[in-house]
């Protein structure tokens, strides 16, 4: 059953920027692990098994992936609405798994991300007190712009997904 959002043909909210940016690099690395095998991005051409993508797949619909995503590990300190938005994206993303290639489109659209955050993290800890005035802001807007486009299509999957 297709959102309200999805139905007015606006995107999705798949993630919290914020709480994907502020992610500990520890535990990006372990997602990124998690849905891909390994932290590196994965080789052109190389992809995951279909018994690999589908542990991948579970992850995000049945486990902490997406609550991550959007900072609701800890329930004490997560807002309803950020809840909510959790069971929502588990659900639409369950509505997919019928679809052939969307379990894998979501896989990569969220793995994406964490190389993103990886990245990110990374850059924005070898800045010191003097650098971090001069290129944090640039850092920042070229993550949020890369954490967009990883998941540009899967929200083309979902509007194709809601569309029928």
């Amino acid at each position: 059953m297709p959102s309200a959002a999805q139905i007015m043909g606006e995107p999705i909210q798949l993630y919290d920027q914020t709480a994907l940016l502020e992610m500990d690099l520890a535990k990006a690395q372990g997602y990124a692990i998690l849905l891909q095998g390994s932290a590196e991005a994965p080789r052109p051409g190389g992809k995951l098994s279909k018994q690999s993508e589908l542990l991948a797949f579970s992850a995000l619909t049945d486990g902490n992936v997406i609550d991550a995503c959007f900072g609701t590990l800890n329930s004490k300190e997560a807002s309803e609405q950020a809840q909510r938005k959790v069971k929502d994206v588990k659900r639409i993303l369950s509505d997919g798994v019928e679809v052939r290639s969307f379990p894998s489109v979501a896989v990569q659209a969220y793995a994406g991300a964490f190389r993103v955050v990886l990245k990110y993290q990374t850059a924005a800890n070898k800045l010191n007190f003097l650098t971090r005035c001069f290129f944090y802001h640039g850092i920042k807007k070229t993550a949020i712009h890369e954490l967009a486009e990883s998941f540009a299509e899967l929200q083309k999957a979902i509007a194709a997904l809601a569309a029928s």
